[in-house]
């Protein structure tokens, strides 16, 4: 496997079954970049795109529904976000079905946009999380992620 679709311990969030889920998706686009050259013919990349559109709903709802618990102040953006990249992937999964494209620009998309959110959003809402499980109330004593 190509290096850069490798799990590095960088990416973790420190959240468990966050970073669980993380290293599951990630495991993910790796596979489908395997899949780079394959076209709308291949059954296995066919349902390879339809695993990681399961998924990624599955891990968005996820997100949210720990964000809620916890109160997060930016689930709102979160569900944004997650419903943005939701629709574009459905877009390009589509796109490879209709137009017979190959997999790569997909799956360079979907790493980039993966560790761009990961350094982003999802860090921010795990040190937000981590300090509400450590705080006795469950609300952080500092309001430093709240911009």
């Amino acid at each position: 496997m190509d290096t850069q679709y490798a799990w590095q311990p960088r990416y973790e969030v420190g959240l468990e079954e966050i970073d669980a889920q993380h290293r599951y998706l990630f495991s993910l686009i790796g596979e489908l970049h395997e899949f780079s050259e394959a076209a709308v013919i291949d059954r296995s990349a066919r349902d390879l795109l339809r695993e990681i559109d399961r998924y990624a709903f599955y891990h968005f709802n996820s997100e949210e529904v720990l964000m809620s618990v916890y109160r997060y102040p930016h689930l709102d953006a979160q569900k944004r976000e997650h419903f943005n990249l939701l629709q574009v992937l459905d877009k390009r999964i589509c796109d490879f079905r209709q137009q017979g494209t190959t997999v790569r620009p997909l799956a360079e998309f979907l790493r980039e946009w993966f560790l761009k959110h990961l350094a982003d959003q999802d860090r921010e809402m795990a040190q937000f999380i981590s300090a509400a499980r450590n705080n006795k109330r469950g609300v952080p004593k500092t309001s430093r992620f709240i911009h």
